[in-house]
Order: structure tokens, then sequence, then C-alpha cells
């Protein structure tokens, strides 16, 4: 199987790089990339433990970006050059942007009682601090019972505790993975417009931007919906991605790809580590 969306404790998974191939190898998974958030910091664990274990470790990365009326967009890049500086100076903005937005998380939250502290974040986030931090850290004091009462109430957009980050343009991130070599694709396409004339309008605006693909077969959507996605991504002739956006238990690893797309996507992109080869 191949999956193309997952995290790491580099960015907010709960499983460090090499538990993550572990587990994909436990699994039956064959070929997955690492995709943390604004980050590569994952890649040369994930890619050692692949090795010895004959799994495939593709290289990867969710860009966060601000959207016009508001909000995040993500966009994973894949295939690209690691030391290319179009994408190095997209990450060293979006790191200073990170660590600006959770101080004045950490203030908000103060301001109503909380005793939250960069300090107490960096020992359960020793990479990137993100706002499932801020929920974990919360549980753990008492503030909340679960992650999603901290969302709903204090880190969710419009609530107390939110602070948006994003500091590129959806154009600016798609610039950064392509000049970087790579392929730019929408993650998890119907949290931005779940209304099929809002999506297509959407994907439009991005393909003018450049944008190579689309998650097709994303872990959680139905029949219905990877079809009319599906229906989008071949009209406008993008790429069909997916993958599981493996964060924590009990979310499964492995989106589901029809045969002819996985081949599609091995043709495109190549491993970094040698597995392909030792386990040929």
């Amino acid at each position: 199987m191949l999956d193309l969306h997952n995290h790491t404790t580099a960015s907010d998974g709960v499983l460090a790089p090499s538990a993550l191939i572990e587990r994909a190898h436990s699994l039956g998974i064959t070929d997955i990339a690492v995709t943390d958030h604004d980050t590569l910091g994952g890649l040369d664990e994930a890619c050692s433990t692949g090795e010895v274990l004959g799994v495939n470790v593709y290289h990867g990365i969710e860009i966060s970006a601000t959207r016009e009326n508001g909000g995040s967009l993500h966009i994973l890049g894949y295939g690209f050059n690691r030391d290319a500086e179009p994408l190095s100076s997209a990450i060293n903005l979006l790191r200073d942007a990170r660590e600006l937005r959770n101080e004045k998380i950490c203030v908000k939250l103060q301001e109503h009682g909380m005793e939250i502290t960069i300090a107490e974040l960096k020992q359960i986030a020793p990479s990137i601090i993100g706002r499932p931090h801020f929920a974990r850290l919360m549980i753990e004091k008492g503030y909340v019972d679960d992650a999603y009462e901290a969302f709903e109430k204090w880190l969710g957009v419009g609530c107390p505790g939110y602070v948006d980050k994003e500091v590129l343009s959806p154009a600016q991130a798609i610039t950064a993975i392509k000049q970087s070599g790579g392929i730019a694709v929408l993650a998890h396409p119907l949290i931005y417009a779940k209304d099929a004339q809002k999506l297509e309008a959407l994907l439009k605006k991005l393909v003018s931007f450049g944008l190579d693909g689309v998650e097709v077969y994303y872990g959680s959507y139905s029949d219905a919906e990877r079809s009319m996605i599906r229906c989008f991504a071949d009209r406008l002739d993008l790429l069909p991605g997916g993958g599981s956006d493996f964060h924590a238990d009990p979310h499964p690893l492995g989106p589901g790809f029809p045969k002819e797309i996985e081949a599609e996507w091995r043709r495109r992109i190549k491993p970094l580590n040698r597995a392909e080869v030792n386990s040929a």
C-alpha cells in the first residue's frame, strides 16, 4: 500500500518518525510519505528506519497558507529538492511565524487564568509546537477534559485563544514547492469547500497558481466524496493524491489508492532511502 500523508513528532503527530515507519511496516504498507507541517525535521530518522525494514520513505511536507477570506489552507509538497532555496526560505518564514503565534496564544490563555508557558510546551513538543500541544498541556493541567473541548472552547477559529499564524499565500506555497522541483497537492479539500461549486472554483484558482494535484483518496472521505473530487481532478487534469493524514491512534494508516494511481505516483516520485532497491 501507498500512504502519502502522515505526521510525526517532528510536527504534531504522536509517533516518532522511526515509530511511524515501524507502524507502517507492521500493517504491510510498503510506501509512505512523511509530510510534517512546515518542517523536514523527521525525514532522516524515517528514512533510516525505512532502509532497515524495507519500507520506501518519500519526502514530503504540508505547508500552511492563508486564504483570502481568512483561515488556513494546506498544500502538500512531494519530490522536491530538500536543499532548494525557495522551499528553505518558506520553511524559515513559517517557523518564525509559528513561534510568534505560540507566544501570542500563551498570552491569551494566561489572560484567561491558564498557567501555560512556552517552556512547558517544549517539554512535550521538542521540535515544533502546534495547537495540539497546547491542547495536551491544557488537558494535563485540568483546564479542559479533552482535545475536542480545547479546540471548541479555546483554540479553534474565533475562540479566545486562537491566533492566525500563516504568512504565505496559496500561490507562494505552491510556487515554493514547484521552484524546488516538487509536486504541489491540495490537502483535504473538503475542509475548505464542501459544496461542489465552491470546490471547483477553489481548485480552478489554485490551478492558475500551478497546483499539480488534489487529495482524492483521503482517509476519512466516503466513496461519494472521493468520486466527486476525482471528477474535478480529471476535469482539471490534476493528479489524484491521498493519504491517511495520520497523527495519532485510533486513526488508521493507508488510504486505499487504486492500483493505477499508485503506479503513477511511483513513477513521479522516488523514495529517499534505498528500501526499494533492498527489497526488490
